[in-house]
C-alpha cells in the first residue's frame, strides 16, 4: 500500500502526498465546489470561519472503471455531508469539521511548497470508533489516489477496488482498542 495513513494519536490520521503546483492550482481542488467534485465532493464551501459547507460525494462517478460498491456503501448515488469551516488561510490552511466521522471530528489541510511540488498533508481527527478509523483511512486513502492522479493528468485507479483493498490492510495495521474520545 503506498503512501498509507499514520496513526498520530488516537483517533487521528495523517495521509502526505506531494501534487503538482502551483499552490492555488491544489486550493482550487480543495475549496472549487466544481473541481473538488473531481476527486471528493462536488458542493458549496462558504470559504470564512464559520462558513457552511456541503459535500456531495458520488464516488461512482469519479472514474471510468465500471464498479460496484460494497454491500455496505451502497447508497442511490450520493451521500452528502454537511459542516463548518473551521479555520481558512487562503492557499495553505483549510480546516472543515467533519460529523461523518464522530461529532467532534476536524479534516484539516495544510499546503506547503517544496522543491517545485505543493505538499498537502491532510489530518483527520475526532474519529470516533476503530471501526470509523479503518473506514475513514480506506476513504480518504482511496479519493486522495484519485486526486493525485487528476492532479498529475493520468487515469485514475478504480474508487471501490482501492477502497475494499485499503479497508483491510487498515483493519490490520490499526491497533485493535477503539481511539479515545
Amino acid at each position: 500500500m503506498r503512501d498509507p495513513a499514520t496513526e498520530i494519536a488516537p483517533g487521528t490520521i495523517r495521509f502526505e502526498r506531494n501534487l503538482p503546483g502551483p499552490v492555488n492550482r491544489v486550493w482550487d481542488y480543495l475549496t472549487h465546489p466544481t473541481i473538488r467534485g473531481r476527486w471528493l465532493g462536488s458542493g458549496p464551501m462558504e470559504l470564512k470561519e464559520g462558513g457552511a459547507f456541503e459535500i456531495t460525494f458520488r464516488p461512482d462517478e469519479l472514474t471510468p472503471h465500471a464498479e460496484v460498491a460494497p454491500e455496505k456503501h451502497y447508497s442511490p448515488k450520493a451521500v452528502t455531508v454537511r459542516g463548518e469551516v473551521k479555520d481558512v488561510k487562503f492557499p495553505f490552511i483549510l480546516t472543515l469539521s467533519w460529523p461523518a466521522a464522530g461529532p467532534d471530528s476536524t479534516v484539516g489541510f495544510v499546503l506547503t511548497q517544496v522543491h517545485g511540488l505543493v505538499r498537502l498533508t491532510l489530518t483527520h481527527s475526532g474519529i470516533e470508533s476503530r471501526e470509523k478509523q479503518i473506514e475513514t483511512a480506506a476513504l480518504w486513502h482511496a479519493h486522495l489516489n484519485i486526486f493525485e492522479a487528476k492532479s498529475n493528468m493520468v487515469l485514475p485507479p478504480p474508487f471501490w477496488k482501492r477502497f475494499a483493498e485499503y479497508e483491510e490492510k487498515y483493519a490490520e495495521v490499526f491497533p485493535g482498542q477503539a481511539p479515545a474520545s
